[in-house]
Parts: structure tokens; sequence; C-alpha cells
């Protein structure tokens, strides 16, 4: 089996702001190529992600790495600035509405989190999301439980690794959460990151 990290990298080019989401995932008996990898997440979750997101905010590429073999360095898999689904406005630059991933157990290596920037703003409130988000957030995440978890029905599952002297472990996604209020990824300001 081996096991990848991807980085997504998303723009808002209009105010010159970058936003980086990485995720984890198991490639069973190596199975899929790096861009295979790319072409199953583009087709199967970003989509999905898409339909939270500004058609001012665009996909520009996803760095597919292989984690047991980090010297190889990425594939760059081009998502050529393709938008996001709303026709509205974007909320402020550095919020977003978040997936949690859940892993079995407890601690900093049992979960992990998704930040979806230039999320459309006519699902916010006051710091918050509407009552339809909260339903739609329900059913973005079990879109992405059915086919990315530990028992889901894609080529791939999502997970965490935790770095070990042994290697990496890699902990199964099973269930997750989508928060119901908005946030942002403190440890990266504004245009480097979220």
């Amino acid at each position: 089996m081996s096991f990848h990290r991807v980085v997504c990298v998303t723009t808002i080019p209009s105010i010159g702001a970058t936003y980086n989401n990485a995720i984890h995932l198991a490639n069973p008996d190596g199975a899929l190529s790096p861009l295979e990898i790319g072409a199953e997440l583009r087709d199967n979750f970003i989509t999905k992600i898409r339909g939270w997101q500004s058609d001012f905010l665009g996909w520009q590429f996803l760095y597919i790495s292989d984690i047991n073999n980090p010297e190889a360095g990425s594939t760059v898999f081009p998502m050529d600035n393709v938008g996001g689904l709303a026709h509205t406005g974007y909320l402020y630059p550095t919020l977003c509405y978040k997936l949690k991933w859940q892993t079995t157990g407890t601690g900093r290596h049992k979960f992990g989190r998704f930040f979806i920037s230039g999320g459309r703003n006519d699902w916010s409130t006051a710091g918050g999301i509407t009552a339809s988000a909260a339903t739609n957030g329900g059913i973005l995440l079990a879109d992405i439980l059915d086919r990315y978890s530990s028992t889901g029905t894609g080529p791939l599952t999502l997970g965490i690794v935790q770095q070990d002297s042994g290697g990496p472990i890699f902990h199964s996604v099973e269930t997750g959460s989508f928060w119901n209020y908005l946030g942002q990824q403190r440890r990266r300001n504004y245009g480097v990151g979220v």
C-alpha cells in the first residue's frame, strides 16, 4: 500500500489570495498513478467542494507526492483555474467553511480538517452558516465519506498520516463533521494560505 499527500492550491486572483489544503490518501497496492489520483480527486472530491465555492475562486494545481518516497518530489496535476460553481460573492478572504475528519481514537494524530476557501457568501450569516448550508454540509460530508472513508466505495481512502521512527502510520477516516460556524486556519496569514 502506498500513501500520498495531496496539496490542493486555489486562488482568488482579483485580490491575490492563495489557499492551500493538504489531504492524505491510502492507495491500495499503488494501483493508481499520481495523475490517476489527481483525476479521481478532480472528478469525485473537488467537484463536490466546488459547489461551496464562489466562481471568483479558481483551482490551480494538485501537488501529489508519495509519503514513502519524498525525495521523488511531487507530481503536478493542473486544475486549469476551474472555478467554484456558485454565482455569488465570496466570504471575507480568511473565512472558510470547514470539514473535520475523524479516525478511531483520540489525539492530534487522529483527526484532520479541510478548509473550503472562497466560500459562497449566501450560505453564511454573522459568522455562522444558514440552515440550508447546514443541510448541504451534511450531504457533502456523507458523499465524501461514502467514497473515501475506510468503508467507502472509491479506489482511495482518506486518512491522517502520523510520522513515526519506523515510517508513516496511516489512520483511515471513519467519520467526520461539517462545522456550523465559519473559521480560519490561524497558523497562516492572509495571502499565504488557508
